[in-house]
């Protein structure tokens, strides 16, 4: 478990014999049994999450039309998943919204990242991390940063289609498997990276003060 301010984030690998309870399982059955255990098994993950803040969501966690889960009220929370491994970030605190996205390094090529990213950023990234331009690990970041802010994002406005390179991404923080970034916008957007067993995860938040 993993505590940024009031955000709570745990990762994870999906699992057979996941449970789902209520909704999730009405949604769950009209699934293929590969996503159906990814599914459970990010449920399984959001449910203990929500433990660590003393809530419960008896009635399951289900999930909107655009695939984003739906929260007990008063809750704010992202799924991600990619591969075998899962990740939920959530917060019980008003105000503050939140994205979570992983992918593994080398997962995103160099043109997906060139097209959501401007030179300037790339550039940055490259000086304050050491890393080459064209490091898988310096791509992989910047992609699933953005991801993570685009779900964070989407509560704030969700009738607005945010093109990747207007979020301005910066380096705030440089450790070997670990740092902070922040994403340049209209609202406060702080972020966290960091690595395990060759992934790369963020999470970022919108009104928690850094």
């Amino acid at each position: 478990m993993t505590v940024v301010g009031s955000v709570r984030i745990r990762a994870g690998h999906v699992s057979e014999g996941a449970p789902a309870v209520g909704i999730e399982q009405e949604v769950a059955a009209g699934m293929g049994p590969a996503r159906r255990t990814e599914f459970c098994s990010a449920r399984a993950l959001a449910h203990d999450a929500l433990a660590s803040l003393g809530l419960t969501a008896p009635q399951g966690i289900g999930q909107a039309g655009t695939g984003a889960p739906l929260w007990p009220q008063g809750v704010s929370g992202s799924i991600a998943h990619s591969g075998d491994r899962i990740a939920v970030a959530v917060t019980d605190t008003p105000g503050i919204f939140i994205g979570i996205d992983l992918e593994p390094v080398g997962a995103v090529p160099a043109d997906v990242a060139v097209s959501v990213t401007t030179p300037g950023e790339l550039a940055d990234a490259h000086s304050r991390s050491g890393l080459p331009l064209n490091s898988p690990l310096l791509h992989t970041l910047l992609y699933v940063a953005k991801e993570s802010s685009f779900k964070a994002l989407n509560p704030t406005d969700g009738e607005h289609i945010w093109h990747p390179r207007n979020l301005h991404f910066q380096l705030t923080d440089w450790e070997e498997h670990h740092g902070t970034f922040t994403i340049n916008h209209d609202l406060q957007v702080q972020g966290h990276w960091w690595t395990d067993n060759g992934y790369v995860f963020a999470s970022t938040t919108i009104g928690l003060e850094s």
